[in-house]
């Protein structure tokens, strides 16, 4: 399972990208959840609440994502600067939670979260929209 992102340029018509296709795509991305637990610890470093928690397994870490739906451009590429700066902090830390699995690692999430912020900071105006 993974969660899609994509960054849309507002067009002449509709506030909901999905309402209109005068709505750009200026940015698609997708990556797996498998992750989502090494972005979820970043913010938590960095003092956020990094979003729903278990009772018995801690983060869920589904938030972060959640959190950067409807984010503008430059308010998500403020967040996801933010998360990469800290990834790059500490790469030995955050690696141990690379997936046993193989599906997704540190630097394919951080390689994914640079691309985001990069694109953000491009086109601030734009919006996120993300599920998953």
């Amino acid at each position: 399972m993974s969660w899609d992102a994509e960054l849309y340029i507002k067009g002449a018509g509709g506030s909901d990208p999905e309402d209109s296709e005068l709505w750009q795509c200026v940015g698609d991305w997708n990556h797996t959840h498998n992750t989502n637990h090494m972005v979820s610890k970043a913010l938590e470093a960095l003092g956020q609440d990094p979003g729903e928690r278990h009772w018995l397994i801690g983060h869920l870490g589904a938030s972060w994502w959640e959190r950067l739906d409807g984010m503008t451009g430059a308010e998500g590429s403020v967040m996801l600067g933010d998360i990469v700066r800290e990834l790059d902090s500490k790469p030995k830390h955050y690696k141990q939670w690379n997936p046993e699995n193989g599906w997704g690692s540190f630097d394919s999430i951080r390689r994914v979260l640079m691309q985001m912020c990069l694109a953000g900071a491009g086109y601030p105006a734009a919006v996120f929209e993300v599920s998953g």
